[in-house]
């Protein structure tokens, strides 16, 4: 296979010596003889490519595919995303405030009931902001765990 490209190549640059060794000596009027020569040149190169590439990937090479058979358990926890956290409020220290408030919303979840028959409205969610390291993120991590939801961590970095 290489050899025919390497001679496929010889061939195409033997042409163009000879067709230029004719423009000089022999004063042919091709037209622009210049040309003629690169847009051969060019072809030439490209067709060489080509064939060397298709014949290159004519037999590819397979990675050995492995079959799972097991079925997957249905349970939520294969996904790495979604976490039931065990945090509580015990576990967080200090901030007394926002744990007193974020109780209220707690029991507001936990007995929905209740709170409908008052006709309170559900809140849609809690925004948690400030600097960080401050326990924002181990907060709603305590407020999943106390209320037996799911936990997403987002960071916004990624």
């Amino acid at each position: 296979m290489k050899r025919k490209i390497v001679k496929f190549a010889l061939y195409i640059f033997t042409a163009l010596t000879v067709i230029s060794s004719i423009s000089q000596f022999a004063n042919f009027q091709f037209g622009d003889i210049s040309i003629l020569k690169n847009n051969v040149l060019v072809l030439g190169i490209t067709i060489l490519l080509f064939i060397y590439y298709t014949r290159l990937n004519k037999n590819p090479q397979y990675a050995h595919a492995t079959l799972n058979t097991e079925k997957k358990d249905k349970d939520q926890s294969s996904n790495e995303f979604f976490t039931k956290p065990k945090t509580t409020f015990q576990d967080v220290a200090g901030l007394e405030g926002v744990k007193d408030e974020l109780m209220e919303v707690i029991d507001f979840f936990n007995k929905t009931e209740r709170y409908k028959k008052m006709g309170a409205r559900i809140p849609k969610g809690i925004l948690f902001y400030g600097p960080p390291g401050t326990g924002k993120t181990l907060l709603a991590s305590a407020v999943a765990g106390e209320t037996k939801s799911a936990f997403f961590s987002a960071s916004g970095s990624e």
